[in-house]
């Protein structure tokens, strides 16, 4: 195929692509038009009224919720934020229309933001956000939150490592995450499943059953069905990261 050749099935692909758009415009005008009961300019001048004041609603919430933060935590000083996070970050939070979910974005820029957050801010947290609910922020949160709580008092938090490895050693129930939160099981279920995909949490279970049955051959023992561990979840090196990063302040 010519060059010419090669420009001219370009040309008629975009003309064909344009037409298709304009297809979609002529429907989606039609269908605002009969659903107020306009024109098809007013109805497509309403509905994009509409959305652009949801937009900047949610950017002006975004941006008095990080000067928020901003006060709350003295940050006198930032450090400016490479495009390559502070687009998406911005984008996200701009267009989050869950309030909690959206204080997430918030937390993760101003820590971004802040020359005395050491912890590494990764892309990796960009797209775990954008896959969350709020439930499964939630029930991180709350795993975070309970295993620090069994931190031992002896052990000083400055020393990171053995934190770390605390905190990944502390394993929590589907029972005791009901107990706290009037969440049903399926939707405990489904958020664990969403945070052991997205690398938040580990699943125990393996390691404790193996464990309970190497015991029980030790005693010589038959283990029953009873005797093996309620399954818990504990958080992972990225988990902890990450409700630093996105959770804390």
């Amino acid at each position: 195929m010519t060059e010419i050749e090669e420009t001219s099935k370009a040309i008629a692909e975009t003309a064909i692509f344009g037409t298709k758009a304009l297809d979609t415009g002529d429907k989606l005008g039609g269908f605002l038009s009969n659903v107020f009961g306009v024109s098809i300019e007013n109805a497509v001048g309403i509905m994009g009224d509409k959305l652009q004041y949801l937009r900047w609603e949610r950017q002006t919430r975004m941006i008095d919720k990080v000067n928020e933060y901003q006060k709350e935590n003295d940050i006198t000083t930032v450090r400016p934020i490479p495009p390559k996070f502070a687009i998406p970050m911005i984008e996200n939070a701009s267009l989050e229309e869950d309030n909690d979910l959206q204080d997430i974005w918030c937390k993760l820029i101003i820590n971004s933001l802040d020359p005395n957050f050491d912890s590494e801010i990764r892309y990796a947290f960009i797209e775990i956000i954008k896959n969350l609910t709020s439930t499964d922020a939630k029930i991180l949160k709350f795993t975070y939150d309970s295993a620090l709580k069994y931190y031992s008092p002896q052990i000083s938090l400055s020393d990171r490592d053995r934190m770390i490895r605390r905190i990944t050693n502390c394993g929590i129930s589907i029972r005791e995450i009901k107990i706290e939160f009037d969440f049903t099981h399926e939707e405990i279920g489904i958020s664990i499943d969403n945070l052991l995909r997205v690398r938040c949490l580990t699943d125990n279970s393996l390691e404790e059953s193996f464990s309970a049955f190497a015991e029980a051959l030790d005693k010589l023992e038959v283990l029953k069905m009873s005797s093996f561990p309620t399954p818990t979840f504990s958080m992972t090196k990225l988990g902890i990261n990450f409700v630093e990063a996105c959770l804390e302040l």
